[in-house]
């Protein structure tokens, strides 16, 4: 990012932090106070637009919507997905796209390396890695935020000139 943009950030952050800190003292009449509403603030604040695009139309898909009888995402899947990218501000995913499974994945790719994070619509997700044709390395965890640092915790070092 050039200085200009960085800067431009800086601006659009200062200003979300200010509303955030008036929604925590309760001093946006009318706001909602619960889970969802603050998740959707912290989100805007801390997630790339073209990652929210990219959450915004996996919500609006319907089941079957790669006509191969695909589970629509549900919101469980979707918001641990929204959590995952507001965790991983050292290394963005590069893509965030609806899996197959049922559910919603964060990529990642440099040259022959992937990785992904996938969130399934019962509630488990599994990080993989690998290079090239080697065989995946696959881990199960819960989606809680301990757990999803770890997740990315793996990622990160896997990706060494991007983080």
């Amino acid at each position: 990012m050039c200085g200009k943009q960085k800067c431009e950030v800086r601006k659009k952050l200062a200003g979300l932090l200010t509303k955030l800190q008036r929604v925590f003292k309760g001093r946006i009449e009318g706001e909602a106070h619960d889970k969802e509403a603050e998740l959707k603030m912290s989100a805007t604040m801390a997630i790339p637009s073209k990652l929210e695009d990219q959450l915004s139309k996996i919500v609006g898909l319907e089941a079957n919507w790669d006509s191969y009888d695909a589970g629509k995402p549900n919101r469980v899947a979707v918001d641990h997905a929204r959590e995952a990218v507001m965790l991983s501000e050292r290394l963005f995913p590069h893509n965030i796209v609806a899996s197959a499974e049922g559910g919603v994945a964060l990529c990642w790719d440099q040259g022959e390396k992937h990785a992904y994070i996938e969130f399934s619509n019962d509630g488990t997700a599994i990080m993989a890695k690998y290079e090239g044709k080697n065989d995946p390395c696959i881990k199960e965890f819960p989606p809680n935020k301990q757990a999803i640092l770890e997740a990315l915790g793996e990622v990160y070092p896997f990706f060494p000139h991007a983080a």
